[in-house]
């Protein structure tokens, strides 16, 4: 009798643990990564798609998508910034933001991974053909590791951005991260099925603030976010 029992724990302890996989460092972007990632509307999303808790059958298959975006993760070397940015992984985000005298082009932002964290750390950006870059003063740690199903993490950040020669606009980006792993199992894209990922909720409580000569304007940006991760992808699969 008591070795039935013992082997019913184990059973037991074996069906349990299906699905609970752990993210670590290695299962980030590193340097020469690419992923192309598909955009759907968010109205499509399945009934069932925010259901948290253990052994869940998340079933995106159905959503059709209305484009595609590449990552491309590259070493700050292979960059215009590195001298701002050593040993840093850079991800091109965009060629042309703001308009006018403030017309930013070529602009990155720049991680760093460790065995604890993967973070971003800064921002690099060409205005009238000069590489320059911002840097966080309290850098936003994006994923801290290990993530297993029930971790959760609350940390801070803080991004001042100013332009060297102009003392008119500064814009400061400040906040609190939470992620919380509420879920664990499966997942079906249009891509393919996922047969163990973790979901990473992620609520941020962002201010955008805009510091002028007429004063400070903060806007408020709350924001939910669900990621689910897989070891197979250096990307959220969805």
């Amino acid at each position: 009798m008591r070795k039935m029992q013992i082997f019913i724990c184990l059973l037991f302890a074996i069906t349990a643990s299906k699905g609970q996989i752990s993210i670590k460092s290695n299962h980030m972007p590193k340097a020469g990564d690419t992923a192309r990632v598909s955009l759907a509307p968010s109205l499509e999303l399945p009934s069932n798609w925010q259901k948290s808790g253990a052994n869940q059958s998340w079933d995106f298959s159905k959503l059709k998508p209305s484009g595609t975006q590449l990552r491309d993760y590259k070493s700050s070397f292979r960059t215009p910034y590195a001298f701002y940015f050593i040993n840093q992984i850079g991800e091109k985000i965009a060629d042309t933001l703001g308009g006018g005298p403030l017309t930013f082009t070529n602009v990155h932002n720049f991680y760093s991974n460790s065995s604890s964290v993967f973070k971003a750390e800064g921002l690099g950006y060409s205005v009238s053909g000069i590489p320059l870059a911002a840097n966080y003063t309290d850098d936003d740690e994006i994923y801290q590791f290990p993530l297993e199903y029930n971790d959760s993490d609350v940390s801070t950040f803080r991004f001042k951005f100013e332009v060297p020669g102009q003392q008119f606009i500064t814009y400061i980006q400040q906040g609190k991260r939470t992620n919380v792993v509420d879920a664990y199992g499966s997942i079906s894209t249009p891509y393919k099925t996922y047969a163990n990922v973790i979901r990473v909720k992620t609520i941020l409580n962002q201010v955008d603030t805009l510091v002028s000569p007429l004063g400070k304007t903060g806007i408020p940006r709350p924001q939910v976010i669900y990621k689910w991760l897989s070891q197979n992808e250096v990307v959220p699969v969805r």
